[in-house]
């Protein structure tokens, strides 16, 4: 008798165990179903009854609202939840690595409007579209406030600039590149000159100096050229120590044309560029790829570069 009273006593509370997880698990369908029509949430379809289907779908048609399913039944419209899965994995693609969207503030301490606006015009089309999250802003003529980029147009010398982080080494108010335009007439030679200059102030170095160039410059036709003597050993000879991982580009618009009769070696010239490389696009894409390149000071920023130089041209 007692053995017979036991065995009742557990098959009861089994059952009720059973009606309780049931009733858990009814409790969990409703507060999806109730948060799917409430919430612009995605949601995880796992198994789904043909009442929740119908409540589903409609909720799937009439808002925008993406779904991700795992499994469906023969019953349930195929194109409406592909579409809407499709949806999600796209939302979720886009937004899985977020890119934030860095500005440099530019001054141009002096030069005409039309010189201004053709760096603008140059700085959008080739700077702007290399893929990576960094702008200029071009300051209004009246804005005194803090910048990175300060620009200066000379009608002799040579264009130059700070390299990257550098830049923020001078005074607030001090120039950080230096453009001639006036040297030349040719609109080809302005653009080579305007873009290299932006290379430098994104980081990029001289690639004729690069480790592996190659090249064995012959120093007393340089100077016979050249005419600078302090310039012919830190912008042509001296090698620039650079990451083992990036490789020779001669064209890069980093590049000096160089002349046979200025080298030892050189069978063949290296012509002048005047648009950004791939070689180019690649190394500011890496350097601009992770959180460790790419480091906020308030409203600067700091960049990568190869080593500290006093000044590039």
């Amino acid at each position: 008798m007692l053995v017979i009273l036991h065995v009742e006593v557990r098959e009861k509370k089994i059952e009720l165990q059973h009606r309780q997880r049931q009733a858990s698990v009814a409790a969990r369908q409703a507060t999806r179903i109730q948060r799917a029509t409430q919430t612009q949430h995605p949601i995880m379809i796992h198994q789904v009854t043909q009442t929740q289907q119908a409540t589903l779908i409609q909720q799937a048609t009439q808002t925008q609202q993406p779904l991700l399913t795992h499994q469906i039944t023969q019953t349930t419209p195929q194109a409406i939840l592909r579409h809407q899965a499709t949806q999600t994995d796209q939302t979720l693609r886009k937004y899985e690595k977020p890119v934030t969207r860095i500005y440099f503030r530019v001054r141009f301490l002096n030069g005409s409007d039309e010189e201004k606006e053709l760096v603008k015009s140059l700085v959008k089309k080739h700077v702007h579209t290399l893929g990576i999250p960094i702008r200029f802003k071009f300051m209004p003529n009246s804005y005194t406030g803090p910048s990175t980029i300060r620009i200066k147009f000379v009608s002799s010398g040579n264009s130059k600039s700070k390299v990257g982080l550098w830049a923020m080494d001078r005074n607030a108010h001090d120039t950080t590149m230096t453009l001639n335009l006036a040297s030349t007439e040719d609109p080809a030679r302005k653009q080579r000159s305007i873009l290299h200059e932006f290379g430098h102030a994104l980081g990029l170095q001289h690639q004729h100096q690069h480790p592996d160039s190659g090249i064995q410059w012959d120093e007393a036709a340089l100077k016979r050229r050249v005419q600078r003597d302090k310039a012919i050993k830190s912008q042509y000879v001296d090698r620039i120590p650079c990451p083992v991982s990036e490789p020779y580009d001669k064209h890069s618009i980093m590049h000096y044309r160089v002349a046979v009769r200025d080298t030892l070696n050189l069978t063949k010239p290296v012509p002048r560029k005047y648009v950004f490389s791939k070689g180019d696009k690649a190394r500011l894409k890496k350097m601009y790829s992770t959180k460790e390149s790419i480091l906020l000071h308030g409203s600067e920023i700091e960049i990568r570069t190869w080593v500290k130089p006093v000044s590039a041209a």
